[in-house]
């Protein structure tokens, strides 16, 4: 249970797990814990567990049934029931000498039904999953999760740059946040409203754009990569510097719980601290992008801080394609004023940090949510790729804001 998605892997970590295994195996025909006919029932069924267990768990998130305790615990009771019957009425007779399907019968049933599962899988392979299956806006809906531009044009650069090198440039600091406007840069482009300045990207996924702090699953790479994005908008070539990021969840480790702690540390030397509640995340982070953030500004670069995007509590693209599958209507909305309250610590921060240096505030709420409810759809097509992502098409949305940037 103290081991999570954010301890690095492989690494060291593995090896307490690897040492509890060996324990259990050494202790083999010793234990009565592990020798009693119920932990041998357990074993026996353990590898059908596991193979059963994820279709259960799938099929209750295609129906959006809500996974509270009494629904994982009946899952698993599900998941347990299956794996008995295929461990007695599938492993076990294949394991068991004298069985009919031995010798050249066993041998060509094995090849018939591999077979048999090689042109399934050829005809799926083939036909792309067999598109004709799927309702047409299910199908549009399903396929905006790979509507990324970035991971099209830039692969895994750090650095790419959009149109032809000019003289002067705007540089685009950030992480997967700004990576998702690399579309609005191509559209100025294209438009010839980038006023002769190239759009240069510096972008990591998981790197909040503050020198001197890491977090989330490039941790230890940020500080580095942030003090060379940092290092290139002093640059005498870098006319003007867009910051965008996903920010809230870096000072709030579930999004929707303000209570919960920053998933952000300081590094300091080659040590990166841990920040215990908000308030010091904020005052820290705040501090740091007003020195250098100041020292852009004071040598006369045009500075813009992008405010968060609306953040959904669910993945946009697959639930508008699982309801549209099953002809239901869409049940999803998030005012205004909830998005605003959500990130009002971070947008307070970010606005402060601009009035003190000068720099100017782009806040994508107010081309999302111009309604009072934001926009999570076009024509029933989503404009996010996951609850937090915009697709190309509501990235292109935020250009003409952008613009100012390339005056």
């Amino acid at each position: 249970m103290l081991y999570d998605e954010r301890l690095p892997y492989p690494g060291h970590y593995a090896v307490v797990p690897v040492l509890g295994s060996a324990l259990v195996i050494a202790a083999w025909g010793q234990s009565v814990v592990l020798g009693n006919r119920l932990a041998q029932i357990l074993g026996d069924t353990s590898y059908s567990f596991y193979l059963w267990h994820w279709p259960f768990i799938v099929g209750a998130r295609v129906l959006e049934i809500a996974f509270t305790p009494a629904v994982m615990v009946a899952l698993a009771l599900l998941s347990f029931g299956a794996a008995m019957l295929s461990h007695r009425l599938v492993e076990k007779p294949f394991r068991t000498r004298g069985t009919a399907l031995r010798g050249g019968a066993y041998l060509v049933r094995a090849v018939a039904v591999v077979a048999a599962l090689g042109g399934v899988a050829a005809v799926v392979y083939q036909t792309r999953g067999v598109p004709a299956r799927v309702p047409p806006l299910a199908a549009r809906n399903d396929a905006v999760s790979a509507d990324f531009v970035w991971s099209d044009v830039c692969g895994k650069s750090l650095v790419c740059a959009v149109g032809p090198q000019t003289p002067k440039k705007v540089l685009f600091w950030g992480d997967s946040h700004v990576e998702q406007l690399f579309p609005a840069a191509q559209l100025l482009v294209e438009q010839g409203k980038n006023h002769g300045k190239q759009p240069l990207f510096h972008a990591q996924s998981a790197c909040i754009p503050v020198r001197g702090f890491g977090g989330g699953g490039a941790s230890a790479r940020c500080p580095s990569l942030n003090a060379a994005a940092h290092a290139r908008a002093l640059a005498d070539d870098i006319d003007s510097v867009v910051i965008a990021s996903i920010w809230t969840p870096y000072f709030r480790e579930v999004l929707y719980d303000p209570a919960t702690r920053p998933t952000l540390c300081h590094a300091e030397g080659k040590r990166c601290a841990p920040l215990p509640a908000l308030e010091d995340a904020v005052a820290l982070v705040r501090a740091q992008m007003v020195r250098d953030l100041g020292e852009l500004t004071a040598r006369g670069k045009r500075v813009t801080l992008v405010a968060p995007v609306p953040i959904f509590d669910r993945d946009v693209a697959q639930h508008l394609a699982e309801r549209g599958w099953r002809g239901h209507r869409v049940e999803l909305s998030l005012p205004r004023a909830q998005h605003e309250a959500l990130v009002a610590p971070i947008t307070a921060m970010l606005r402060e940090v601009a009035a003190t240096i000068g720099a100017s505030l782009l806040d994508p709420a107010d081309v999302l949510c111009a309604s009072g409810s934001c926009l999570f759809a076009r024509d029933g097509v989503s404009i996010y790729r996951d609850n937090s992502h915009l697709a190309a098409a509501a990235a292109r949305m935020l250009a003409p804001a952008l613009g100012a940037a390339f005056l």
